[in-house]
């Protein structure tokens, strides 16, 4: 059977421009390795092998349905000379799939960089499945595989990905949102390239009912990735959470602080923990105890939007777009003896009683980077524990060292702030 030869997409361009560009990059310039020296985090770990799992039901679900039949790439393949011997066929697939699992293990073996360099590669693998869901949309008909890519894209794009960029790239702004809004165009792209070859293959590979609702269905949730809520990018630990003895998770975690900062708590209800020496790109943490219950504390401290009313120096909080479940954008203005105008992403996490933020770079860009978190414990039914983390570098670097000078006592004096504002709003 004739078909027309299959498309640089179909052929996995993505992918192989992916590696051709990280391997080149990775061999070539330090500054760019530098990027990719972090560790593995756990999650990160776990969400890829995950994503392995998929892949192997991907690709049982694939050959149970023979897209080996229907793939333009197996087709035009199936049309060279060399294909006509089976043993050559299976010495081809086997040979470069073996050096490639060996030269992927030894770039493991090395660890950092290349660790990460790798995933960044098996990235690219998850934009290239989106084509089974394109191809389902041209040919009116579900593509082989298509059920199991659907699982293996969502674990990319909502777990790896994010977790990949915030040890890669770090705080997440503009380009985390503009990759997002590319998956569109990627899905797209496989579309009209398996319309075109559609076009002079035979008929029987297309069905004339068109699956309109398959196509809606696909680009609105495609397009709605760009606004997803991402994981949280760091959790309570587990034994403080769900420890095995009788105590409650606030009681748990006072006990990891050291005695001084016990006592200033107890005694302040507030307490700035010092950074250690050479801990100066850390999170500046605090810790906070409420006098009200966990879930209303959360309630109150996830409307970004009133903080010009109770936290000093702010002088604008506004909502850009809708505040959500997931989290609200805010256009931020904090002026003291000068301003810093921003733009800031806040997330929401119920589930863990954490709420993140971090600088969103579609904004004005007052700041250069910023991060930060409450985490919620419940110490008793009326008493809330707060872990409180900061990060705020100021663009300008003569506005970001008067900053730092006042650093401390500018989280000390929002903090108290933070804690009026929750024990006198209306219960």
């Amino acid at each position: 059977m004739n078909t027309p030869k299959n498309g640089a997409l179909s052929g996995m361009i993505i992918t192989g421009l992916t590696a051709a560009v990280v391997l080149s990059l990775g061999l070539a310039s330090a500054d760019f390795r530098s990027h990719f020296a972090a560790p593995l985090s756990p999650a990160l770990v776990w969400t890829f092998f995950a994503s392995i799992v998929a892949m192997a039901l991907h690709k049982a679900e694939s050959f149970w349905f023979e897209e080996f039949e229907q793939c333009p790439v197996y087709l035009t393949s199936g049309q060279a000379a060399w294909a006509r011997n089976p043993r050559k066929v299976l010495f081809i697939g086997f040979v470069p799939t073996f050096l490639g699992m060996m030269g992927l293990t030894f770039l493991a073996f090395l660890g950092p960089p290349w660790h990460l360099l790798v995933l960044t590669i098996w990235l690219g693998q998850g934009a290239h499945e989106l084509h089974h869901l394109a191809k389902s949309l041209a040919r009116g008909r579900l593509y082989p595989g298509t059920f199991s890519s659907l699982l293996f894209v969502g674990i990319m794009w909502f777990g790896v990905f994010p977790l990949w960029h915030d040890l890669v790239l770090g705080a997440r702004g503009a380009l985390f949102v503009a990759v997002y809004a590319a998956l569109p165009l990627v899905f797209l792209a496989y579309y009209f390239e398996d319309r075109r070859w559609l076009s002079g293959a035979p008929a029987h590979f297309q069905s004339r009912r068109r699956l309109a609702g398959l196509a809606a269905t696909a680009l609105v949730l495609l397009s709605s990735t760009a606004f997803a809520r991402p994981p949280a990018r760091d959790h309570a630990a587990p034994e403080i959470v769900s420890g095995t003895d009788s105590q409650t998770a606030g009681a748990r975690f006072l006990a990891t602080l050291p005695s001084g900062v016990r006592r200033e708590l107890e005694r302040k209800g507030q307490a700035v923990i010092d950074r250690k020496p050479g801990e100066s790109l850390s999170l500046l943490r605090a810790v906070i105890r409420f006098d009200r219950p966990r879930d209303e504390v959360f309630a109150l401290i996830t409307q970004p939007s009133s903080q010009v009313h109770y936290l000093p120096h702010v002088t604008q909080s506004k909502t850009v777009g809708a505040h959500t479940e997931e989290g609200e954008v805010n256009d931020m203005v904090v002026t003291f003896l000068f301003s810093l105008r921003y733009r800031t992403q806040h997330w929401f996490y119920p589930e863990e009683s954490r709420m993140e933020w971090n600088l969103d770079a579609s904004g004005e860009t007052g700041l250069s980077e910023q991060l930060g978190f409450f985490q919620l414990y419940a110490l008793d039914e009326k008493t809330t524990i707060a872990e409180y983390g900061t990060r705020v570098v100021a663009r300008d670097g003569f506005l970001d060292f008067l900053r730092g000078i006042g650093e401390r006592g500018g989280v000390e004096e929002a903090l108290l702030a933070v804690r009026k504002h929750v024990e006198l709003a209306k219960r």
